[in-house]
């Protein structure tokens, strides 16, 4: 379980959310080993606004052990502040 920071697009609000990554794909066709794609489902509401927040958010791992890159771009309603992972771009 990670706790990633959002803030909500309505009301920027900045709040806590837990999340569960999940490895989703890979490319092994990388000169430095696999590269790793890590996928979480956010379904919350704002808790002062009451704005619903729900899509996916992602990152890429590569090299092993280093972020680089990072993606909300699935996101509806808020946008990632900290994705709640400790290595890389973090």
């Amino acid at each position: 379980m990670s706790q990633i920071k959002i803030k909500c697009e309505k009301c920027d609000h900045k709040f806590v959310v837990d999340v569960e990554y999940e490895h989703v794909d890979s490319n092994s066709d990388r000169g430095m080993g696999d590269e790793k794609i890590y996928e979480a489902v956010v379904d919350v509401e704002c808790p002062i606004c009451g704005e619903h927040i729900t899509g996916t958010i992602e990152y890429w791992e590569y090299p092993e052990g280093v972020v680089d890159h990072k993606s909300d771009d699935n996101l509806d309603g808020a946008s990632v502040v900290e994705y709640g992972i400790e290595c890389g771009l973090n």
